[in-house]
């Protein structure tokens, strides 16, 4: 699956091709939670109105939904990958396919999107 790095805030990081994976475990109401899948499609990616109508409009993804995420400089943006697991009743085999899926559809995007509107890939 990629090496499995534990943040200082809880999150697992998956490391796996040019990208990164995260996993946050959000409290639900009552008993229940939800796992937050983010993969990290690219970093600090030039604002623009093509982009945002890209990330709007493209069905580009088999698995999740792009994001535009705010970086440190306010002219630049993080794109991200998201999907929500269920967390009540998860094993192991379906987080696998889920860090899976998202870890193999940033690393096909951000190579395709780096060229068509600037940012760094995690890798770099």
């Amino acid at each position: 699956m990629g090496t499995v790095e534990i943040s200082k805030s809880g999150t697992f990081v998956v490391r796996k091709g040019s990208t990164v994976v995260t996993l946050r475990v959000i409290e639900g109401i009552g008993d229940t939670s939800s796992i937050i899948v983010c993969g990290w499609v690219l970093n600090n990616v030039p604002r623009s109105d093509e982009l945002n109508e890209y990330i709007a409009y493209s069905d580009v993804s088999l698995y999740g939904s792009l994001s535009l995420v705010e970086a440190d400089d306010p002219s630049l943006c993080n794109i991200r990958l998201f999907d929500t697991l269920l967390g009540d009743y998860l094993d192991q085999g379906e987080v696998e396919a889920s860090v899976l899926s998202a870890a193999w559809v940033s690393d096909r995007l951000d190579d395709e999107l780096q060229v068509r509107f600037g940012g760094d890939r995690c890798e770099d």
